[in-house]
């Protein structure tokens, strides 16, 4: 049975207590999200689509003198450090990533203990690497009352992640995690960094579901950088071609465009970015009148885009894609997050919840994936709170009693 929110805080701080002692200075909740079309786009300049989703990481925080501990609970290995963090290769180089874009930026504070968990699994494409960097940027920007704005925050943890963690990610997770709003998706665009937020109604006929495969991967094994490297090479040869156009990225290149990219991988991998681009911008403009069945399509035609222009999608979530889409009432099935493993987001009717499942039943049983299922919703950005003071013990209770005096 699955924990409801209350009893995930009563667990993280039962867990704080035993690894710090007292209480915890402030609470942080971090949401994934599910990037519902726009794959790849991001880093590219162009146009992303996600929404933040109820599935968090939590994290309790409060200040301390100059060491830095932190605790991971989900993993229960903790980690420490003093000064400016050095990468070590785990789990801890995102929050000590942050910890050191925040210091090289020049905020001052003092050091930070930290427990956190959640119920947003690692490795599934829904962000938890972005989530564990916002709450933390989120919980020491709250101790200390650093001057730093929502959109400042994230693209420092996206800093962190680039530079000290490795990975070459574009801003779209920190922006979600950071500035989604319950409700809508949030239309961003990656070069300039403009967004609205774009009505998700669904009404009580339709849900969001998140299939996690169980088919893990990380970025920094999986050919998420060599893409990156696939796209600019596509931009350098255009910029040859076309040395009149103003061509800095895939952003700026259109569909007759790439007749003049010689190369055929780097031809597959624009024109992936070129038609998400069209498709994100449509998506948007869909949504705002209604028309789910409009948008479903086209999450049908961003996985295909995603499994043979980009070849990001794996022959298991490809055979799972394919077996959502043919029951009645699945408006449409995709990859979601970087790729080659991870989740499917699918938009399907009420009625067909119940099939839905079962063609997801088959799967498991022909991959022998773990895979599982759950509906989400569109929620809000990163909150930070006060946690509820600690119940009093005995002893403290009546401590805490007046004294009254007999008659």
């Amino acid at each position: 049975m699955s924990m409801n929110n209350a009893d995930y805080w009563q667990e993280l701080t039962a867990t704080f207590t035993a690894q710090f002692g007292g209480q915890a200075r402030v609470r942080v909740q971090a949401p994934g999200r599910v990037n519902l079309i726009g794959e790849h786009t991001d880093y590219n300049g162009g146009f992303v689509l996600p929404s933040a989703i109820d599935r968090y990481i939590r994290l309790l925080a409060r200040p301390t003198p100059a060491n830095v501990l932190l605790y991971a609970q989900d993993k229960r290995q903790s980690d420490s450090f003093r000064g400016l963090p050095e990468q070590i290769a785990n789990w801890a180089d995102y929050p000590r990533g942050v910890l050191a874009q925040l210091r090289e930026a020049g905020y001052q504070f003092g050091g930070v203990e930290i427990a956190f968990g959640g119920d947003l699994p690692a490795g599934a494409g829904l962000s938890s690497s972005a989530a564990v960097e916002v709450a933390v940027a989120a919980a020491v920007r709250a101790i200390y009352d650093l001057p730093i704005s929502d959109e400042q925050l994230a693209l420092l943890c996206q800093r962190a992640e680039n530079q000290f963690v490795g990975v070459a990610s574009g801003i779209m997770d920190q922006f979600a995690v950071t500035l989604s709003r319950a409700d809508h998706a949030l239309l961003l665009d990656c070069r300039s960094l403009k967004y609205q937020h774009v009505p998700l109604l669904l009404g009580d006929n339709y849900r969001l579901v998140i299939v996690e495969s169980g088919q893990k991967r990380s970025l920094l094994t999986a050919p998420y950088n060599q893409r990156r490297a696939e796209c600019e090479a596509a931009v350098a040869a255009l910029q040859l071609r076309l040395p009149d156009r103003q061509i800095t990225s895939l952003r700026d290149v259109t569909a007759a465009d790439l007749s003049l990219i010689d190369d055929a991988t780097a031809l597959k991998r624009a024109r992936h970015i070129v038609s998400e681009n069209a498709r994100v911008q449509q998506a948007a403009a869909l949504l705002v009148v209604g028309d789910l069945r409009g948008f479903g399509r086209l999450m049908n035609e961003a996985h295909q885009s995603m499994s043979h222009d980009f070849e990001a999608s794996t022959p298991e979530i490809d055979a799972l894609v394919a077996a959502v889409q043919n029951v009645p009432g699945v408006l449409g099935a995709r990859i979601t997050g970087a790729g080659w493993g991870g989740c499917t987001v699918n938009l399907v009717a009420n009625s067909a919840l119940a099939a839905f499942e079962q063609a997801v039943d088959r799967f498991r049983e022909q991959s022998k994936l773990p895979s599982s299922t759950f509906v989400c919703r569109a929620v809000d950005g990163v909150v930070v709170s006060l946690p509820p003071p600690a119940p009093l013990g005995r002893q403290q209770l009546a401590a805490a009693l007046p004294v009254v005096p007999p008659a």
